[in-house]
Protein backbone atom coordinates (compact mmCIF):
# COMPACT_ATOMS: atom_id res chain seq x y z
CA UNK A 1 0.00 0.00 0.00
CA UNK A 2 2.92 2.64 1.10
CA UNK A 3 3.87 2.63 -3.08
CA UNK A 4 0.68 4.03 -3.86
CA UNK A 5 0.19 6.53 -1.09
CA UNK A 6 1.11 9.57 -3.37
CA UNK A 7 -1.47 8.72 -5.65
CA UNK A 8 -3.87 7.69 -3.24
CA UNK A 9 -3.57 10.76 -1.33
CA UNK A 10 -4.35 13.46 -4.56
CA UNK A 11 -7.15 10.79 -5.43
CA UNK A 12 -8.53 10.68 -1.82
CA UNK A 13 -7.60 13.65 0.24
CA UNK A 14 -8.64 14.11 3.81
CA UNK A 15 -8.69 10.24 3.94
CA UNK A 16 -6.20 8.81 6.20
CA UNK A 17 -7.03 6.14 8.60
CA UNK A 18 -12.46 4.01 7.76
CA UNK A 19 -28.97 -2.40 -4.50
CA UNK A 20 -27.63 -3.40 -8.21
CA UNK A 21 -25.34 -0.96 -10.01
CA UNK A 22 -25.35 -0.99 -13.44
CA UNK A 23 -25.86 1.08 -16.74
CA UNK A 24 -24.22 3.39 -18.59
CA UNK A 25 -22.22 6.24 -16.40
CA UNK A 26 -23.80 9.17 -16.33
CA UNK A 27 -23.64 12.99 -14.53
CA UNK A 28 -23.29 12.86 -11.20
CA UNK A 29 -27.10 13.46 -10.08
CA UNK A 30 -28.32 16.77 -8.64
CA UNK A 31 -31.04 14.51 -6.40
CA UNK A 32 -30.14 11.43 -4.52
CA UNK A 33 -30.92 8.15 -6.60
CA UNK A 34 -33.58 5.69 -5.96
CA UNK A 35 -32.42 3.27 -2.86
CA UNK A 36 -32.91 0.48 -5.39
CA UNK A 37 -30.48 1.23 -8.03
CA UNK A 38 -27.15 2.83 -7.83
CA UNK A 39 -25.28 3.72 -11.09
CA UNK A 40 -22.00 4.44 -11.93
CA UNK A 41 -21.09 8.18 -11.58
CA UNK A 42 -19.22 10.66 -13.08
CA UNK A 43 -17.65 13.88 -11.94
CA UNK A 44 -19.20 16.87 -13.40
CA UNK A 45 -18.22 17.74 -16.92
CA UNK A 46 -16.46 21.48 -16.01
CA UNK A 47 -13.33 21.96 -17.68
CA UNK A 48 -10.43 20.46 -15.70
CA UNK A 49 -7.61 22.62 -14.67
CA UNK A 50 -4.82 20.21 -16.04
CA UNK A 51 -4.57 18.88 -19.34
CA UNK A 52 -6.68 15.38 -19.38
CA UNK A 53 -4.55 12.65 -19.30
CA UNK A 54 -5.39 8.56 -19.85
CA UNK A 55 -5.68 7.22 -17.15
CA UNK A 56 -9.29 6.28 -15.47
CA UNK A 57 -9.89 6.31 -11.74
CA UNK A 58 -12.55 4.61 -10.02
CA UNK A 59 -14.36 4.53 -6.20
CA UNK A 60 -16.30 1.97 -4.94
CA UNK A 61 -18.48 3.84 -1.61
CA UNK A 62 -18.83 1.92 1.40
CA UNK A 63 -23.10 1.64 2.54
CA UNK A 64 -24.01 5.39 3.95
CA UNK A 65 -24.24 7.15 0.46
CA UNK A 66 -21.51 8.82 -1.54
CA UNK A 67 -22.94 12.31 0.48
CA UNK A 68 -22.20 10.89 4.12
CA UNK A 69 -20.28 13.54 5.91
CA UNK A 70 -17.92 11.20 6.08
CA UNK A 71 -14.89 8.72 4.64
CA UNK A 72 -17.11 8.55 1.15
CA UNK A 73 -17.58 12.31 0.68
CA UNK A 74 -14.12 12.87 1.57
CA UNK A 75 -12.46 10.33 -0.30
CA UNK A 76 -14.76 11.03 -3.66
CA UNK A 77 -13.69 14.77 -2.87
CA UNK A 78 -10.30 13.77 -3.31
CA UNK A 79 -11.39 12.04 -6.86
CA UNK A 80 -12.82 14.77 -8.19
CA UNK A 81 -9.48 17.15 -6.51
CA UNK A 82 -7.50 14.84 -8.82
CA UNK A 83 -9.20 15.08 -11.82
CA UNK A 84 -9.27 18.98 -11.97
CA UNK A 85 -5.57 19.32 -10.59
CA UNK A 86 -4.08 16.05 -12.21
CA UNK A 87 -6.75 15.74 -15.40
CA UNK A 88 -7.46 11.82 -14.61
CA UNK A 89 -11.33 10.65 -15.09
CA UNK A 90 -13.23 9.71 -11.83
CA UNK A 91 -15.90 7.73 -10.96
CA UNK A 92 -17.96 6.21 -8.24
CA UNK A 93 -20.13 3.28 -7.97
CA UNK A 94 -22.28 3.68 -4.83
CA UNK A 95 -22.43 0.45 -2.23
CA UNK A 96 -25.88 0.34 -0.58
CA UNK A 97 -25.26 -3.05 1.15
CA UNK A 98 -22.07 -5.35 1.30
CA UNK A 99 -22.95 -7.85 -1.33
CA UNK A 100 -22.23 -5.03 -3.84
CA UNK A 101 -18.67 -4.50 -2.88
CA UNK A 102 -17.70 -7.43 -4.92
CA UNK A 103 -20.09 -6.53 -7.60
CA UNK A 104 -19.18 -2.95 -7.75
CA UNK A 105 -15.38 -3.39 -7.71
CA UNK A 106 -15.42 -6.09 -10.95
CA UNK A 107 -17.79 -4.22 -12.70
CA UNK A 108 -14.88 -1.43 -12.54
CA UNK A 109 -12.70 -4.15 -13.35
CA UNK A 110 -14.79 -4.78 -16.85
CA UNK A 111 -15.07 -1.38 -17.87
CA UNK A 112 -11.03 -1.18 -17.66
CA UNK A 113 -10.21 1.39 -14.78
CA UNK A 114 -6.35 1.91 -14.18
CA UNK A 115 -7.24 2.28 -10.51
CA UNK A 116 -9.94 1.19 -8.29
CA UNK A 117 -9.97 2.62 -4.65
CA UNK A 118 -12.53 1.26 -2.46
CA UNK A 119 -13.57 3.33 0.89
CA UNK A 120 -13.82 1.69 4.45
CA UNK A 121 -12.06 -1.67 6.02
CA UNK A 122 -15.58 -3.64 5.37
CA UNK A 123 -14.05 -3.68 1.42
CA UNK A 124 -10.91 -5.53 2.47
CA UNK A 125 -11.54 -8.74 1.46
CA UNK A 126 -13.04 -8.15 -1.63
CA UNK A 127 -10.62 -5.72 -2.59
CA UNK A 128 -7.78 -8.47 -1.77
CA UNK A 129 -9.40 -11.07 -3.80
CA UNK A 130 -9.60 -8.98 -7.26
CA UNK A 131 -6.53 -7.28 -6.66
CA UNK A 132 -5.10 -11.05 -6.46
CA UNK A 133 -6.63 -12.11 -9.52
CA UNK A 134 -6.15 -8.89 -11.47
CA UNK A 135 -2.66 -8.09 -11.32
CA UNK A 136 -2.16 -5.35 -13.97
CA UNK A 137 -5.07 -3.04 -12.01
CA UNK A 138 -3.89 -0.68 -9.59
CA UNK A 139 -5.99 -1.17 -5.99
CA UNK A 140 -6.11 1.00 -2.96
CA UNK A 141 -8.29 1.15 -0.19
CA UNK A 142 -9.05 4.30 2.42
CA UNK A 143 -8.56 2.96 5.67
CA UNK A 144 -5.31 3.14 8.23
CA UNK A 145 -4.78 0.72 11.06
CA UNK A 146 -2.25 0.05 13.78
CA UNK A 147 -3.04 -3.31 15.82
CA UNK A 148 0.65 -4.57 17.72
CA UNK A 149 -1.69 -7.72 18.37
CA UNK A 150 -1.83 -8.86 15.23
CA UNK A 151 0.70 -10.54 13.34
CA UNK A 152 2.59 -8.89 10.73
CA UNK A 153 0.63 -9.35 7.16
CA UNK A 154 -2.50 -9.62 8.77
CA UNK A 155 -2.90 -6.19 7.38
CA UNK A 156 -3.03 -7.15 3.48
CA UNK A 157 -5.74 -9.98 3.85
CA UNK A 158 -7.50 -6.75 4.81
CA UNK A 159 -6.76 -4.39 2.93
CA UNK A 160 -5.35 -1.95 5.33
CA UNK A 161 -2.08 0.34 5.54
CA UNK A 162 -0.36 -0.69 8.50
CA UNK A 163 2.05 1.66 10.59
CA UNK A 164 4.66 0.07 12.25
CA UNK A 165 4.54 2.18 15.84
CA UNK A 166 1.36 4.10 17.38
CA UNK A 167 3.33 7.23 16.79
CA UNK A 168 3.45 6.87 13.73
CA UNK A 169 -0.35 6.31 13.03
CA UNK A 170 -1.64 9.16 15.44
CA UNK A 171 1.00 11.67 13.04
CA UNK A 172 -1.08 10.70 9.90
CA UNK A 173 -4.72 9.95 10.94
CA UNK A 174 -6.80 12.84 10.52
CA UNK A 175 -9.89 10.38 12.06
CA UNK A 176 -8.94 8.52 15.00
CA UNK A 177 -11.10 6.01 15.58
CA UNK A 178 -10.64 3.78 18.46
CA UNK A 179 -11.65 0.08 18.39
CA UNK A 180 -9.86 -2.32 20.50
CA UNK A 181 -10.78 -4.45 24.01
CA UNK A 182 -10.14 -2.80 27.97
CA UNK A 183 -7.08 -4.51 29.40
CA UNK A 184 -4.47 -3.51 31.55
CA UNK A 185 -2.45 -2.74 28.36
CA UNK A 186 -4.93 -0.54 26.40
CA UNK A 187 -6.06 1.25 29.76
CA UNK A 188 -5.00 5.06 29.42
CA UNK A 189 -3.95 4.06 25.95
CA UNK A 190 -4.76 7.01 24.19
CA UNK A 191 -3.89 10.56 26.90
CA UNK A 192 -3.05 13.64 26.22
CA UNK A 193 0.27 13.09 24.77
CA UNK A 194 -1.58 10.95 21.82
CA UNK A 195 -4.09 13.10 21.37
CA UNK A 196 -1.53 16.02 20.18
CA UNK A 197 0.39 13.76 18.04
CA UNK A 198 -2.63 13.81 15.19
CA UNK A 199 -2.73 16.25 13.20
CA UNK A 200 -4.72 19.87 13.82
CA UNK A 201 -8.85 19.78 13.45
CA UNK A 202 -8.61 15.97 13.68
CA UNK A 203 -11.75 13.63 15.06
CA UNK A 204 -11.76 11.11 17.39
CA UNK A 205 -14.35 8.99 17.45
CA UNK A 206 -14.05 6.41 20.56
CA UNK A 207 -16.77 3.14 19.87
CA UNK A 208 -14.79 0.70 22.32
CA UNK A 209 -14.60 1.56 26.24
CA UNK A 210 -14.30 4.70 27.67
CA UNK A 211 -11.59 4.33 30.27
CA UNK A 212 -9.06 3.98 26.88
CA UNK A 213 -9.65 7.29 26.07
CA UNK A 214 -8.37 10.15 28.89
CA UNK A 215 -11.59 11.92 28.38
CA UNK A 216 -10.35 14.85 30.51
CA UNK A 217 -7.04 15.25 28.34
CA UNK A 218 -9.92 15.12 25.19
CA UNK A 219 -11.77 17.91 26.80
CA UNK A 220 -8.67 20.17 26.82
CA UNK A 221 -7.30 19.84 23.55
CA UNK A 222 -11.03 20.49 22.32
CA UNK A 223 -10.77 23.38 24.47
CA UNK A 224 -7.63 24.61 22.86
CA UNK A 225 -8.56 23.65 19.63
CA UNK A 226 -6.83 20.93 18.58
CA UNK A 227 -8.87 18.52 18.21
CA UNK A 228 -11.88 19.62 16.15
CA UNK A 229 -14.41 16.99 17.28
CA UNK A 230 -14.97 13.78 19.35
CA UNK A 231 -17.85 11.10 18.85
CA UNK A 232 -17.90 8.91 22.13
CA UNK A 233 -20.38 6.07 22.20
CA UNK A 234 -18.28 5.43 25.65
CA UNK A 235 -17.91 7.20 28.58
CA UNK A 236 -15.25 5.73 31.73
CA UNK A 237 -18.24 5.00 33.94
CA UNK A 238 -21.55 3.90 32.47
CA UNK A 239 -24.03 4.95 33.69
CA UNK A 240 -22.35 8.02 34.88
CA UNK A 241 -22.32 8.63 38.54
CA UNK A 242 -21.79 11.69 41.10
CA UNK A 243 -18.58 12.15 39.67
CA UNK A 244 -19.70 13.61 35.89
CA UNK A 245 -16.87 14.24 33.19
CA UNK A 246 -16.36 17.92 33.09
CA UNK A 247 -16.46 17.31 29.44
CA UNK A 248 -19.78 15.71 29.55
CA UNK A 249 -21.22 18.06 31.99
CA UNK A 250 -20.25 20.80 29.19
CA UNK A 251 -22.41 18.51 26.93
CA UNK A 252 -25.12 18.63 29.31
CA UNK A 253 -25.00 22.27 29.82
CA UNK A 254 -25.17 22.99 25.64
CA UNK A 255 -21.36 25.39 26.13
CA UNK A 256 -21.61 27.32 23.08
CA UNK A 257 -17.90 26.52 22.47
CA UNK A 258 -19.41 22.45 22.48
CA UNK A 259 -21.78 23.75 19.25
CA UNK A 260 -21.60 21.06 16.80
CA UNK A 261 -18.06 19.41 17.96
CA UNK A 262 -19.19 16.63 20.02
CA UNK A 263 -21.69 13.43 19.97
CA UNK A 264 -22.37 11.56 22.75
CA UNK A 265 -24.42 8.36 23.20
CA UNK A 266 -25.45 5.76 25.21
CA UNK A 267 -23.15 3.07 23.98
CA UNK A 268 -25.47 1.80 21.39
CA UNK A 269 -23.48 2.42 18.23
CA UNK A 270 -23.79 -0.97 17.80
CA UNK A 271 -27.44 -1.27 17.76
CA UNK A 272 -28.11 -2.76 14.21
CA UNK A 273 -30.44 -5.97 12.54
CA UNK A 274 -26.93 -6.70 11.76
CA UNK A 275 -25.67 -6.54 14.35
CA UNK A 276 -27.83 -8.70 16.49
CA UNK A 277 -27.74 -11.26 13.83
CA UNK A 278 -24.19 -11.09 14.30
CA UNK A 279 -24.14 -11.49 18.32
CA UNK A 280 -26.60 -14.45 18.11
CA UNK A 281 -24.99 -16.30 15.76
CA UNK A 282 -21.81 -16.06 17.17
CA UNK A 283 -22.80 -16.76 20.83
CA UNK A 284 -24.08 -20.43 19.17
CA UNK A 285 -20.95 -21.03 17.03
CA UNK A 286 -18.68 -20.38 20.88
CA UNK A 287 -21.34 -22.31 22.94
CA UNK A 288 -21.33 -24.92 19.98
CA UNK A 289 -16.87 -25.26 20.07
CA UNK A 290 -16.40 -24.97 23.51
CA UNK A 291 -19.36 -27.34 25.08
CA UNK A 292 -19.53 -29.93 21.79
CA UNK A 293 -16.30 -29.81 20.13
CA UNK A 294 -13.92 -28.91 23.28
CA UNK A 295 -12.54 -25.75 21.29
CA UNK A 296 -11.43 -23.01 23.32
CA UNK A 297 -12.81 -20.10 20.77
CA UNK A 298 -13.10 -16.67 22.92
CA UNK A 299 -12.39 -18.37 26.05
CA UNK A 300 -10.88 -15.42 27.94
CA UNK A 301 -8.17 -17.12 31.31
CA UNK A 302 -7.72 -15.44 34.05
CA UNK A 303 -3.93 -14.74 33.74
CA UNK A 304 -4.82 -12.81 30.35
CA UNK A 305 -4.97 -9.06 30.24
Amino acid sequence: MRTSRGLLASLAAASILFAACGGAATEAPATEAPATEAPATEAPTEAPTAEAVDFKACMVSDVGGIDDNSFNENAWKGMTDAQASLGVEVKFLESSATPDYEKNINQFISEGCDMIVTVGFLLGDATAAAAAANPDTRFAIVDFAYDPALPNGADRAIGVTRTRTMDEMLAQADVLSIHCPLTRATRGLVGERELRLLPPNAVVINTARGPILDIDALERVMREGHIAAAGLDVIPVEPPGNDVPSLLRAYRDREDWLTGRLIICPHIAFHTPEAWDDIRLKAAETMRDVLVEGLNTNVIPPESD
